[in-house]
């Protein structure tokens, strides 16, 4: 199970883009998808908690204001890049 850390709302299923076994990175974003806690290395199992159940980290990505981003933002972010 992967999903990109970014886009990914907590509790949704993962965007069918990432569940292509050969996807490394959000179509959306560019951003590297993830299968493990970025903190502590567990397998992700489940996409309906926004936590880790081994370590607490949270599977969602920071921007650097500290606040995560949501799919509009990336969007967003795709979208000028698209623009540039």
């Amino acid at each position: 199970m992967k999903f990109c850390p970014l886009c990914w709302t907590p509790g949704t299923t993962p965007d069918p883009m990432w569940t292509n076994p050969r996807a490394q990175f959000c179509c959306l974003c560019g951003t590297q998808l993830i299968s493990r806690c970025p903190n502590c290395s567990e397998p992700i199992s489940s996409m309906k908690f926004r936590f880790c159940p081994f370590c607490g980290w949270s599977y969602k990505a920071k921007n650097k204001a500290g606040q995560g981003f949501d799919w509009l933002s990336c969007t967003f972010l795709h979208l000028s890049r698209l623009n540039a």
